[in-house]
C-alpha cells in the first residue's frame, strides 16, 4: 500500500453537520457542513449566532444536528447590548452592578 492509500480500519469520513435556525423566521439547512467533529461544529454555530445578533435576530437559536439525525447543542443568540441605552441607564443609576 502506498503512503497516499487509505487505511479504511484506521480512517474515516468527517461528518455532515446542519445548522437549523429556530426563531421567528425558522430557517432549515438543506445542505448542510462538514466540519471534523462536534467541537468544530459548536465553534461555527456560534459564529452564526453572533451574526444573527448582529443583525437583531438574537431571539434565534441556531440548533446543530449531526448527519446522524443526533441534536449536538443549540446555541442561543444573545442581544447586544445597545452602548447608548446603557450609558443612559448609568447616568440614571438604572444600570446593574
Amino acid at each position: 500500500m502506498s503512503k497516499f492509500e487509505s487505511n479504511s480500519t484506521t480512517s474515516r469520513a468527517m461528518p455532515r453537520y446542519y445548522f437549523h435556525i429556530v426563531g421567528p423566521a425558522d430557517l432549515r439547512d438543506r445542505f448542510g457542513l462538514i466540519r471534523c467533529d462536534d467541537a468544530a461544529a459548536i465553534a461555527w454555530a456560534q459564529n452564526v449566532a453572533d451574526a444573527l445578533q448582529k443583525r437583531n435576530a438574537s431571539a434565534s437559536v441556531v440548533v446543530i444536528m449531526h448527519e446522524d439525525g443526533r441534536e449536538i447543542a443549540r446555541i442561543p443568540g444573545v442581544p447586544v447590548a445597545n452602548p447608548i441605552q446603557l450609558a443612559v441607564d448609568r447616568e440614571s443609576g438604572d444600570a446593574a452592578a
